[in-house]
């Protein structure tokens, strides 16, 4: 099985969030990771914020989140090009997504037939991936019901 995970989702493997056990046990289940080649400087940039917000006590991101080796080891990357940009301003344009949101729900479209889940906590991501025909987790009534 593949799964995508967007940036929300690799984020709680490193904060105490809600839903990180899931995020966690779902990391460590030997399934195959794909994530955008943009996941890398927005995992350390959030784990940045949330060292200087104190939601994060370590006082420091890992070396291995900034220069990118915890995704190297544990991810496969897509890569950013001209084609998925513009698959993405297509997703984005079309529901209503943040550039950066729609370079993750174009990035796992090209898994696609490989039937990937989409792992992400952002609800209008994951409802657009949906309308793409991805499967998505978590799923709206799974979310409701953790709350």
């Amino acid at each position: 099985m593949i799964v995508y995970a967007d940036s929300s989702a690799l984020v709680k493997l490193f904060l105490d969030e809600r839903d990180s056990d899931i995020a966690r046990s779902m990391w460590g289940s030997g399934v195959s990771l794909a994530t955008s080649r943009v996941s890398h400087a927005e995992l350390a940039c959030a784990l940045a914020s949330a060292v200087h917000s104190s939601r994060d006590r370590r006082g420091e991101v890992d070396s291995d989140v900034v220069d990118g080796e915890f995704l190297r080891r544990s991810a496969t990357f897509v890569e950013v090009d001209e084609d998925l940009a513009r698959k993405a301003a297509v997703f984005g344009v079309r529901h209503g997504l943040s550039g950066l949101d729609a370079i993750h729900v174009a990035s796992a479209m090209t898994f696609a037939d490989f039937a990937p889940v989409f792992v992400s906590w952002d609800e209008r991501q994951r409802r657009a991936a949906a309308a793409e025909g991805l499967a998505v987790y978590p799923e709206e009534t799974t979310t409701a019901a953790l709350r």
